[in-house]
C-alpha cells in the first residue's frame, strides 16, 4: 500500500508493506498496554505494517503480556517495509540490543506468574511473562514481535497465524492432491500430487524408496549451484538427490561465474566399478537408467519416454588420493593402467543444455565390483615368497578368478598385512592375455619386507582376502 502524508506546501508518499506474516516461533501476546495514547496500542501488535502505535513524548513505556511463562530468545522492532528495526537478543543474563535506537529503546523482561520446577536451563533464552518497552523520548512502534522457544509441530503439521500447530488435512482437489509436511516450525503444508499422495509416510508423500541390491551409498553430492527462488540446502541442496525421500529433490541450476552449465557430482567412498545409474521420478517410477557393461565401453542410457538421455553427459572418473605406498610418486606406477572407463571414485552428469536447470529427486548408483553371488574369487600367486634386489624394480603377479561370476579389475587390491589387518592398500595392473595381475616396486627398499595380501572389494558383500604372500628385500 501506498503511505501519502501533507508537509510543508506539498505531498510525500512512500510505498508500505500491508501486511506481514506470522514469524517461526513467534508468541502471542495476551494483552498490550501503553503508559498514554492506550487507544493505537493494539496496531503494534495487529501484523499490519499501514499503521502502528505511538505514546507521545517524554518518560514512556510499551508492555507486552504472555498466557505463561516462556523461554524469550528475542525481541523485534519492525520497521514499515518488513526490515528489522532493532532486535533484542536474550539469554539467562539478560538481553542484549542490535541495530536503530538501542540507546533510545531498553527492553526488561519480568515475570508475573510460576516458572515450572521442570524448566531446563535458559542458557540461549529468558524466562518471563511480561516484556516492556522503555523510553526518555516516546515509544514508536510500527510492528513489534516477541519469540520464545517451544515444541516443534509434529510432521504433517503447520505454524498457523497464532503460532498455533495445526494439522494438514483434507483434499484439495477433485486431481486427488494431498497436504503434508515436514513438521518442525513451517508455515505451510506442501501438496502431494495423485498417485503417492495417500502413501505419505513419515510426513514424506510415498515415504521413502528402498535400497536396490548392490547399491553405493555416495559419501558427498555437489552440484554447480542451487536455484535461488525459495531455495536453500535445507529445501533445494544436493544431498536431497540421495536421501532416499521420493518428494524431495535437488534443484539444480547452472554457475554463474563458470561456463554457465549445470551439472551434480556424487563422491564415492573409494574407486567403485560401476554396473547401473538410475534416475527416479518424484514417485518412484524411473527417468533414466545407464547401463554400464564391463567390456570396456561406456555406459548406456536408456529412458521409458522422452528424450531425456539426451540432456546430460555421464563421466566416471578418479579423483580421490588412492594409497601408493608402493610406488614412486607421479611414476605410471602410481597410476590406474586399467583403463575401464566405468570405474572410479567420482560420478558427474553434465546439463548439455547451457543455462538450463533441472531437478533431481533420487539417484541410486549400483556397483558391480564383487556383488554377484556365488563363489568366492580364488587367489593364486606365481610364488609363496617374492625375492627383490633393494633399490631394483621388482614385481609381485597374482591370478584372481572365480568359477560362477566375473571379477570386476578395478575391485583388485594389493595390500600390506600388519597386524593381521590389510593397510596402505593400492591399485594393481591387469594384462587381459595372461589374466595376470600385476604390482610393480619401483624401488624396493627395506621397509617394503614384510607380508602382503590381495583384496576384491566387493560392493554390498564383505570383501575377500587372500592367503599372505611374503616380500623380502636383499
Amino acid at each position: 500500500s501506498m503511505w501519502r502524508w501533507w508537509y510543508g506546501k506539498q505531498w510525500y508518499q512512500r510505498r508500505v508493506r500491508a501486511r506481514r506474516t506470522r514469524q517461526l516461533g513467534e508468541i502471542i501476546p495476551t494483552e498490550v498496554e501503553q503508559s498514554a495514547h492506550n487507544e493505537n496500542v493494539h496496531s503494534a501488535t495487529d501484523m499490519s505494517f499501514s499503521y502502528g502505535s505511538a505514546t507521545g513524548d517524554g518518560d514512556q513505556w510499551f508492555r507486552m503480556k504472555l498466557d505463561e511463562v516462556y523461554c524469550i530468545t528475542k525481541v523485534i522492532r519492525w520497521e514499515y517495509n518488513g526490515d528489522p528495526l532493532t532486535t533484542w537478543t536474550c539469554s539467562e543474563s539478560g538481553c542484549t540490543c542490535a541495530g536503530f535506537q538501542c540507546n533510545i529503546y531498553r527492553l526488561s523482561i519480568s515475570t508475573r506468574g510460576t516458572l515450572p520446577d521442570d524448566s531446563p536451563p535458559a542458557d540461549d533464552c529468558m524466562y518471563g511473562d511480561t516484556a516492556q518497552i522503555d523510553s526518555h523520548r516516546g515509544v514508536t512502534l510500527r510492528e513489534i514481535t516477541i519469540h520464545g522457544k517451544r515444541e516443534p509441530c509434529l510432521p504433517g503439521e503447520y505454524l498457523d497465524d497464532e503460532g498455533v500447530c495445526q494439522e494438514c488435512t483434507g483434499r484439495m482437489s477433485v486431481r486427488g492432491q494431498y497436504l503434508w509436511s515436514t513438521g518442525g516450525d513451517v508455515s505451510f503444508c506442501n501438496v502431494c500430487w495423485l498417485g503417492y499422495g495417500e502413501r505419505m509416510i513419515d510426513g514424506h508423500c510415498g515415504g521413502a524408496r528402498e535400497r536396490l541390491p548392490g547399491e553405493i551409498v555416495p559419501v558427498a553430492a555437489e552440484v554447480s549451484a542451487i536455484s535461488p527462488n525459495n531455495c536453500d540446502e535445507a529445501t533445494c541442496g544436493p544431498a536431497l538427490a540421495i536421501d532416499l525421500w521420493k518428494d524431495t529433490a535437488s534443484v539444480v541450476v547452472w554457475d554463474t561465474d563458470g561456463d554457465y552449465t549445470s551439472w551434480i557430482r556424487l563422491r564415492l567412498d573409494r574407486v567403485h566399478c560401476i554396473k547401473e545409474i538410475i534416475w527416479f521420478w518424484n514417485y518412484g517410477t524411473v527417468r533414466m537408467n545407464y547401463t554400464c557393461p564391463e567390456e570396456d565401453t561406456q555406459c548406456t542410457c536408456s529412458t521409458p519416454t522422452g528424450s531425456y538421455c539426451d540432456h546430460f553427459t555421464l563421466t566416471i572418473s578418479t579423483t580421490g588420493a588412492e594409497d601408493t605406498s608402493l610406488a614412486a610418486p607421479g611414476t605410471e606406477d602410481s597410476q590406474d593402467t586399467l583403463g575401464d572407463p566405468n570405474c572410479g571414485d567420482t560420478i558427474q552428469f553434465n546439463n548439455n543444455q547451457q543455462g538450463g536447470y533441472f531437478y533431481l529427486h533420487e539417484i541410486a548408483v549400483v556397483g558391480r565390483g564383487g556383488d554377484e553371488e556365488g563363489s568366492n574369487p580364488v587367489f593364486e600367486f606365481e610364488t609363496t615368497e617374492v625375492q627383490c634386489t633393494r633399490r631394483r624394480k621388482c614385481e609381485v603377479k597374482f591370478r584372481v578368478t572365480k568359477e560362477d561370476g566375473k571379477i570386476g579389475t578395478k575391485s583388485v587390491r594389493f595390500c600390506k598385512l600388519v597386524d593381521g589387518q590389510p593397510i596402505n592398500c593400492s591399485k594393481v595392473s591387469y594384462k587381459k592375455k595372461t589374466k595376470m595381475y600385476t604390482k610393480k616396486i619401483k624401488k624396493a627398499k627395506d621397509t617394503h619386507s614384510g607380508e602382503y595380501v590381495a583384496v576384491v572389494v566387493q560392493d554390498g558383500g564383505q570383501d575377500v582376502v587372500s592367503d599372505p604372500v611374503t616380500v623380502v628385500v636383499n
